[in-house]
Order: structure tokens, then C-alpha cells, then sequence
């Protein structure tokens, strides 16, 4: 073979083990920086709502007055378990002294 002519196995891609093998030394290191953390959740109102209950639940007998939490509230409405209106927790309180009509 002729010295000019380069060996084949020089052509050849290296091996994988090689091309996963630690980068080169001139390679800049990489720096991550930790996620930001997540900002403070305000506390959550415990401060209870009064409420009429329409259907038997957690909160008590349909009709009752109920105190539910603030922060609970706005589902147990949407569910249809309360009603905070003050003419609907009014109503309900009239049940239970008897002045129901």
C-alpha cells in the first residue's frame, strides 16, 4: 500500500462508547441554575359563611344553617349543597324556630 493512501479504518465514524465518552477539555461547562422556587400561597381564609344547606352533605341536614369555611364556599355552591344568600340562610333559620309558613 502506498503511504498517501489513508487507512479505512481511519474513515470509519468512531465508535458510540467514544462519541459518549467525557466531552473535550476545552468544552465549557454547563451551568444549571436550581427552578425558581414557587412563590408563597396566601393562607387560606378559615373564617366561616353562613349558609343554607340544600342537601344533606358534610355541612348538615337539608335546610340547616350551616358555617362553611370561606375558602370552601364558592365550591359547596356550585355543587348545590349551599346557599349563602342572607334571604336563603334567613329562611332557614325561620325552619328551625318554627315561623316556617
Amino acid at each position: 500500500m502506498s503511504d498517501t493512501n489513508p487507512d479505512p479504518a481511519d474513515l470509519l465514524p468512531p465508535p458510540a462508547a467514544a462519541v459518549l465518552a467525557e466531552p473535550p477539555a476545552s468544552a465549557s461547562p454547563v451551568s444549571v441554575d436550581p427552578p425558581p422556587a414557587d412563590p408563597p400561597k396566601p393562607a387560606r381564609s378559615r373564617k366561616p359563611v353562613f349558609a343554607r344547606v340544600l342537601q344533606a352533605c358534610a355541612y348538615g341536614a337539608i335546610n340547616a344553617v350551616a358555617e362553611v369555611p370561606a375558602d370552601e364556599i364558592k365550591a359547596a355552591k356550585a355543587d348545590g349543597l349551599v346557599d349563602d344568600n342572607p334571604d336563603a340562610v334567613a329562611y332557614a333559620k325561620s325552619l328551625a324556630a318554627g315561623e316556617a309558613a
